[in-house]
């Protein structure tokens, strides 16, 4: 384990966080799927992991710490992308669970990420930025929003949290530990 998850796990612990939950794009993946990616471009998509996020999971899953996507790629996307391009397009769940067996061949550590692609304007009445998401991972993990911890991109998502705690993430490098070290 490197220093820097040694210092990320220590943080989390001090911390008392349950449930860690990272961005898709330009976050946990150090690119954007744009909502519903081409088939064609997942192969290179999935090479763009975040070498921290890759490191990090495994730990946070035997230290029973839980973790979560929390994307507005949504399924409802993929058949205007798969017309539009005219080849197929993996979006919503679908794509962050393709994503996470392709990233994580052990398939007990990619079934332990939950996974919530939404995208509010599709959804009329949803919550805006990512609220809807972390409302639904807190209550699929059973523990209260301020047990959470956001990994983002997006200022908006960052700036507008509500009760659980978020971090800004640069996008052009994608989820670094640093993020939540310094």
């Amino acid at each position: 384990m490197s220093f820097g998850a040694k210092k990320f796990l220590a943080n989390l612990k001090e911390k008392n966080v349950k449930v860690v939950v990272f961005d898709m794009d330009n976050t946990a993946i150090r690119m954007h799927s744009s909502g519903a990616l081409r088939v064609s471009k997942f192969k290179d998509y999935c090479q763009k992991v975040s070498p921290d996020f890759l490191e990090i999971v495994p730990f946070l899953i035997i230290l029973n710490i839980r973790v979560a996507i929390a994307t507005f790629s949504d399924e409802g996307m993929e058949k205007g992308a798969t017309e539009h391009y005219r080849e197929p397009c993996y979006a919503g769940n679908k794509l962050v669970n393709k994503m996470l067996t392709t990233v994580f061949p052990d398939r007990s550590i990619a079934s332990q990420v939950y996974a919530v692609g939404y995208y509010p304007k599709y959804h009329r009445g949803g919550k805006l930025w990512k609220l809807h998401h972390l409302d639904k991972i807190s209550e699929h993990f059973n523990v209260s929003l301020k047990d959470c911890v956001l990994f983002d991109d997006t200022r908006d998502n960052v700036d507008n949290h509500g009760e659980f705690t978020a971090y800004a993430v640069d996008g052009s490098v994608g989820f670094r530990f640093s993020d939540y070290t310094e």
